[in-house]
């Protein structure tokens, strides 16, 4: 068994890390090209990795400095050196050259350099030289071993922040442009002011990567991965039985992969829960790491951001200021301190001129939803029961033959002949569409106010091309329904709508839902009717919008 570290990834082997990891392989291989076309002798091109928390930022750095070892070519001209994940010690440029050589004994099991070190910081009390003869110790080790120093910083924005005078930081930068023998690779949680501020000391210097939430097909690698390192042969059962709760999470967790492998194992531990259980567990377990964060803001940008998280939607600045009763020009400030401290994000809608903010972490905005909203919260469970319907699927192909043996013996059950017009239909053999209809309409000679029996029939029109009758029928099914029908009938409803929108008639459908009161229950739906219809939809919470996203490619996929 290979073990895994959710955390930790820095204990693995490189053996263990290489089996575990499975996703991001292009943004490695792209790294990896990137590093083999520096020129010897030339100022490198320094590399940031940008992601939230448990995003992978770790685990595919140290897979870079790990691949480095294995490929030869490479192998021969760097020398890959981690720093710790947290860099408390460093508080100016000596400390942290010095760091740099603790960990360069690290990275090559010579003692010659925390010794070199150690004697450094006892023998000189001046800061500035002590950085130059640190480095002076570095560069002795490249010209030693023929090879260039690859420094793995996690946490950069925090260490600049660390070195309190910005001074120290245009040194840093000078000493990476004069010196070719060392290539910065650095990580933050989000794209910080240092790097992205024009007039900034490191304004464009690096090479961004951007770690974007994992997609479906990632997320299903990462948990396989997880099946086979923990010999856990449980888990793919689990993912089959329950693919609708875990993309559920994926989705509203913004395809974390940490909090993905959390969930998977919730997953098997609570086989009869569901998805908004497993988010609430969620939440529970990442409480402490949440409020400590909020809790590090001053004030007033800690009530600009519970306004943010709150309102669940890209906001204008002048949205905030409203809601958190403060001026224009304040709540602006606040809203670029949260964008710069990786709390927020600034984006544009199209066609829009004015940024508007949201919660950059996803799953904050969820803590702040569970935690502290009533409506939105109550918004958030409906999405959760959509997401958790839409992708489920039904098998109806075993049912056909006791189905049949029950119209046999009661052939005025009503229930008996829906069920064999579905377990025919789902087979998808067109030549039986007719066969399917005789049942369908039999149901519901038998029992013509009954929702279900005229849903069925519904879908069997619309697989025959009789849209009208078929969108009649469901129109009526609704009518006499009302709720209960709704929620028993809930996927099957979904997938006949989104069916109907495919095949053009998205007009009927809206109205329908607007009869039936569906726009609330099955709000991703509604907007993505909405859009196919021309109409330009308000911001949207990220969550919403994916869906109204994949929606519409659904339809269009469909129609081909």
């Amino acid at each position: 068994m290979i073990r895994r570290r959710l955390y930790n990834p820095a204990q693995l082997t490189p053996d263990e890390l290489k089996a575990s990891f499975v996703a991001r392989e292009d943004t490695l291989a792209e790294m990896l090209r990137l590093i083999g076309e520096q020129p010897p002798g030339r100022p490198c091109q320094h590399v940031m990795l940008i992601g939230p928390r448990g995003m992978g930022k770790t685990t595919l750095g140290l897979r870079f400095l790990h691949a480095i070892g294995d490929t030869p070519d490479l192998a021969v001209r760097w020398q890959p050196v981690a720093f710790y994940e947290e860099s408390y010690e460093i508080g100016d440029l000596a400390d942290f050259w010095l760091a740099a050589l603790r960990h360069l004994t690290r990275a090559t099991n010579d003692p010659r350099w925390v010794d070199r070190a150690d004697a450094l910081a006892r023998d000189e009390g001046d800061r500035e030289r002590l950085a130059a003869y640190a480095l002076s110790a570095l560069m002795d080790c490249c010209r030693e071993n023929g090879k260039r120093l690859i420094l793995f910083v996690e946490n950069l924005d925090t260490i600049f922040r660390q070195l309190r005078d910005e001074r120290e930081i245009h040194a840093l930068r000078a000493t990476l442009i004069e010196r070719p023998e060392i290539l910065l690779l650095g990580s933050a949680n989000a794209v910080f002011q240092a790097i992205r501020g024009h007039g900034e000391p490191f304004y464009e210097f690096f090479r961004l990567f951007i770690l974007e939430g994992l997609g479906r097909e990632d997320a299903h690698r990462i948990l396989a991965a997880l099946a086979d390192c923990e010999g856990r042969p449980e888990i793919p059962e689990a993912m089959k039985r329950e693919r609708g709760r875990l993309e559920t999470i994926r989705r509203l967790t913004g395809g974390n992969p940490r909090l993905l492998v959390l969930a998977c194992r919730m997953l098997i531990e609570s086989p009869l829960g569901s998805a908004f259980e497993d988010l609430e567990r969620l939440i529970d377990e990442q409480t402490p790491y949440f409020k400590a964060r909020i809790e590090e803001l001053p004030i007033q940008a800690r009530k600009v951001f519970h306004c943010l998280a709150e309102g669940w939607k890209p906001m204008l600045a002048k949205e905030v200021a409203g809601t958190a009763t403060l001026s224009s020009s304040h709540a602006s400030a606040q809203l670029r301190q949260l964008v710069e401290k990786g709390y927020a994000r600034e984006m544009h809608l199209p066609r829009a001129k004015r940024a508007r903010y949201e919660v950059s972490d996803r799953f904050y905005n969820i803590y702040y939803l569970l935690r502290f909203s009533g409506a939105e919260r109550d918004r958030l469970e409906r999405l959760v029961t959509f997401l958790g319907l839409l992708n489920m699927h039904g098998r109806y192909g075993e049912a056909e033959a006791a189905c049949r043996k029950a119209t046999d013996i009661e052939p005025m059950h009503h229930e008996s002949w829906r069920v064999l017009a579905e377990a025919i239909l789902c087979q998808d053999d067109d030549a039986r569409l007719p066969e399917a209809e005789d049942c369908a309409r039999r149901a519901v000679e038998l029992a013509p106010e009954n929702p279900g029996a005229l849903h069925t029939l519904s879908d069997v029109l619309a697989c025959r091309g009789n849209w009208t009758e078929a969108l009649d029928r469901l129109a009526y099914a609704l009518h006499i329904g009302g709720d209960v029908f709704q929620e028993k009938e809930w996927p099957g409803l979904t997938e006949s709508l989104i069916q109907a929108v495919a095949a053009g008639h998205g007009s009927r459908v809206k109205r329908m839902m607007e009869e039936a009161g569906l726009t609330e229950p099955m709000e991703p739906l509604w907007h993505a009717i909405r859009a196919e219809l021309g109409e330009e939809l308000e911001p949207l919470p990220a969550e919403i919008m994916e869906t109204v996203t994949d929606l519409r490619q659904e339809f269009s996929d469909m129609r081909r």
